[in-house]
């Protein structure tokens, strides 16, 4: 293809066609761009549909996490649920009249201690931050994942203070 080429550009500059060798200097310079232009959008095909692929990795990564998350939530409000029940039967009793066996105030005693630690994933959601990939999510989730990542903060902050009080 390119003696092709050759052999048209020589045969021009031989017969002395300058303009005609114009013509088709400029004809080939339009196909060359023609064809980086095709190859370019090709690539930026090519790019975002590996962002898209990308994005919904991540997207299932965190709806695997939060549903971890929400299992874990959801474990730690029953256990939360039946300790505060103990909590009121023993307070109910030492308020009422109605003495309580001492066997029974042991059992309900005994099961008072809870431990309050709650521990959440976020190995995705600090993933996706420091990865920047944070910018491809939609901006509800964006704030969802903050207020996620405050509340856990904050949990461990109580979660500290309370260890140190003890």
């Amino acid at each position: 293809m390119i003696k092709f080429f050759r052999k048209i550009r020589q045969n021009l500059l031989i017969k002395n066609k300058t303009g005609k060798y114009f013509k088709y200097a400029i004809g080939e310079i339009v196909l060359v761009v023609i064809g980086i232009l095709i190859a370019l959008s090709i690539n930026n095909w090519n790019e975002g549909r590996k962002l898209e692929n990308d994005k919904k990795k991540l997207m299932h990564a965190l709806k695997q996490e939060f549903s971890t998350n929400k299992v874990a939530l959801e474990n730690h409000l029953s256990g939360l649920n039946k300790h505060n029940s103990r909590l009121n039967k023993v307070i109910n009793f030492s308020a009422s009249a109605i003495e309580l066996p001492i066997d029974s105030l042991r059992l309900y005693s005994s099961n008072l201690d809870f431990p309050l630690t709650l521990s959440l994933l976020n190995s995705v959601q600090e993933g996706t931050i420091s990865s920047g990939k944070f910018e491809m999510l939609s901006d509800s989730l964006k704030h969802t994942i903050n207020l996620l990542k405050d509340f856990t903060i904050s949990r461990k902050e109580i979660s500290d203070k309370l260890r140190d009080l003890t």
